[in-house]
C-alpha cells in the first residue's frame, strides 16, 4: 500500500542510509509531504521532489518525525 507522510519537525535531515551518522542528502521542513517507500526500525525510506532543483530524491529519515497522511495520489501530485 502506498503511504504518504507528513513531516512534523521544523527541519528534518534526509540521509543516504538509515544511520544517524550517514551523509545528509537533503532537508525537509514542517508539513512537507513525502512518499514512504520502506520502513526499518526507527527509519523510513522516503521519496520527495526537491522543487529548487526539480529532482526526485530518495533517502532515509527518522520515523518518529513523520505522521501518516491519508490522501489520494492525485492530491499528492497537486501539492508537489
Amino acid at each position: 500500500t502506498l503511504e504518504y507522510k507528513l513531516v512534523i519537525k521544523d527541519e528534518l535531515d534526509v540521509k543516504v542510509s538509515p544511520n544517524s551518522n550517514a551523509k545528509n542528502i537533503g532537508k525537509l521542513y514542517y508539513l512537507n509531504v513525502v512518499k514512504a517507500l520502506e520502513t526499518k526500525p526507527y527509519w523510513t525510506k522516503i521519496e520527495y521532489v526537491n522543487k529548487e532543483e526539480d529532482i526526485s530524491i530518495k533517502g532515509w529519515v527518522a520515523t518518529r518525525q513523520l505522521k501518516k497522511l491519508n490522501i489520494m495520489k492525485s492530491t499528492y501530485e497537486n501539492i508537489n
